[in-house]
C-alpha cells in the first residue's frame, strides 16, 4: 500500500515520540484540516491508535516504521531479510574496557537496549559502512575494526514474521571521539559484565554479544524469536 508522504512523517514522528498529541503532530507546514485528515486515514486503516487524545503507533504501525526507509519518502517493504551492520565498540584495547550501548528511543523495540547496527548502504563496501556510521551514529572514530561473522535474526508474532534482518558483526576498539545520541537514540558507555545485566535487551543480541566476548572471530547464528509485541 503507498502512503502520503503526510502519513509516512506522521509515522516517524509518532515513533520517536509516542504519546503524542494532536498539537504535537502540527509540526508539518501544512493546515491543521490537513493533518487530522492524514490521522484519521492513518487510524482508519489501523496504523495509529488514539488514546486518551494521545497517539500510539498499532501492532501494525510498528511492523511499518520498521520496514519502511525512515529518511526518504518513498515506502520500500522487505520483501528480503533487511542487510545490516552491527559494531561492538569499546573504548580500550581489548573487551574489559567500556562498550558503547545503544538504547532505542523510538518504536518499534522502544526502550531496548543492544549495540551500534545500521542499513547497509548501496555501493558501500561493509568497512565503508562501518568507518561512516561510527562518527554519525556515535561520534567515534576507530581504525581497529575486526569482522566476526553473521547473524540472522528472525521475530515473529504468532508465528508470522513481523522482522527479519541478517546482520554483518564488527567489534571495534580504541574508539575515540565524543559519544553523540542522535535523535532516537540515548548512547551511553558501560562495563560489559553490566550490559549482560541489562533486563530490555533485543532479541539475539545477549547471544551474539556472549559469542563475541568470548574470543570467536568466526560467527555464525541462526536467532528465531517467538515475541510479544514490537
Amino acid at each position: 500500500m503507498d502512503y502520503h508522504y503526510i502519513q509516512l512523517e506522521l509515522i516517524k514522528y509518532i515513533s520517536l515520540k509516542p504519546g503524542s498529541i494532536f498539537s504535537d503532530l502540527k509540526f508539518l507546514d501544512i493546515p491543521s484540516n490537513q493533518t487530522a485528515y492524514h490521522i484519521k486515514e492513518l487510524i482508519k486503516q489501523k496504523i495509529l491508535l488514539k488514546e486518551n487524545e494521545k497517539y500510539f503507533l498499532s501492532k501494525e504501525g510498528k511492523r511499518l516504521a520498521n520496514i519502511i526507509d525512515m529518511w526518504s519518502r518513498a515506502p520500500k517493504k522487505n520483501i528480503e531479510p533487511k542487510l545490516s551492520i552491527k559494531c561492538h565498540v569499546f573504548k580500550g584495547s581489548n573487551m574489559e574496557s567500556e562498550m558503547v550501548v545503544v538504547q532505542r528511543k523510538k518504536e518499534p523495540y522502544y526502550g531496548f537496549h543492544g549495540v551500534m547496527a545500521s542499513s547497509v548502504k548501496y555501493e558501500k563496501t561493509l568497512l565503508q559502512n562501518v568507518t561512516e556510521e561510527l562518527p554519525k551514529k556515535l561520534g567515534l572514530i576507530s581504525k581497529d575494526i575486526s569482522y566476526l561473522g553473521v547473524a540472522n535474526v528472525i521475530n515473529k508474532i504468532n508465528e508470522e514474521v513481523v522482522d527479519s534482518k541478517i546482520f554483518h558483526l564488527f567489534v571495534v576498539f580504541n574508539a575515540t571521539g565524543s559519544l553523540i545520541s542522535p535523535e532516537g537514540y540515548n548512547n551511553f558507555w558501560l562495563k560489559p559484565e553490566e550490559f549482560l545485566k541489562i533486563d530490555k535487551i533485543h532479541y539475539g543480541q545477549r547471544e551474539i554479544f556472549q559469542k563475541v566476548i568470548s574470543g570467536n572471530k568466526n560467527i555464525y547464528i541462526e536467532s528465531v524469536n517467538n515475541i510479544d509485541s514490537l
